[in-house]
């Protein structure tokens, strides 16, 4: 039993696709305007580095990944929960968004990611503490200033429905910010992998179980 639980981990670990933020879309901007390219997935890059703060964009939410596959060492307590439950030694992968206006600013919209979402942190506390788990290490400059995270009004207007996340945020600067947590799925060649590797180990148990009889 240990060796299939140690086979299992091992797979899993080495055969995991990255998670991603598929795309985000814009429904509504107060004052309204034109709501194109209005939702930006940004990439951080030694070339490039991103700061989440002072961005003083009125009208456009951005988002980025974090970590990927990352295996939870307890079950996570999210501010806000999916309906598929999470345990310990679950595997996930990260990703931020977060909306800085200059001045008082309502945003609504969807944003889709490419597997599950299984929660989100949306507090400065939840924030700061998963971020040694979660965070970038380089690239970005993070800041969980007092007012950062989401007002009892943003929180009661963020939902999550299978892969998409619905949000109905107003803010100001330092504004509206979360991480999301999604499933980790393995590539379709490590279910091959996996039953290639218990199939290898029933055999050999087969093996000697008949010598010892």
């Amino acid at each position: 039993m240990k060796s299939t639980l140690i086979l299992t981990t091992l797979v899993l670990a080495a055969g995991m696709a990255n998670a991603s933020i598929d795309s985000g879309f814009v429904t509504k901007v107060s004052p309204d305007k034109a709501r194109d390219n209005l939702f930006k997935i940004k990439t951080p890059t030694d070339t490039k580095p991103l700061s989440v703060i002072n961005v003083n964009k009125n009208d456009t939410v951005f988002g980025f990944d974090e970590q990927q596959n990352v295996q939870f060492g307890t079950a996570p307590s999210f501010n806000l929960a999916g309906l598929t439950g999470v345990n310990a030694n679950t595997w996930v992968s990260s990703h931020y968004v977060y909306f800085d206006p200059k001045i008082s600013q309502n945003i609504q919209g969807t944003v889709t990611f490419s597997d599950t979402i299984l929660g989100v942190y949306f507090t400065k506390n939840s924030l700061w503490a998963s971020h040694d788990e979660f965070g970038l290490a380089s690239n970005v400059t993070y800041n969980y200033a007092n007012l950062i995270g989401l007002e009892n009004g943003d929180r009661s207007h963020t939902s999550i429905l299978g892969n998409v996340l619905s949000f109905n945020w107003t803010a100001s600067s330092p504004g509206d910010h979360i991480r999301v947590i999604t499933a980790a799925v393995p590539e379709p060649e490590t279910y091959a992998m996996l039953l290639a590797g218990l199939g290898l180990m029933g055999t050999i148990a087969r093996r000697r179980k008949a010598k010892s009889a």
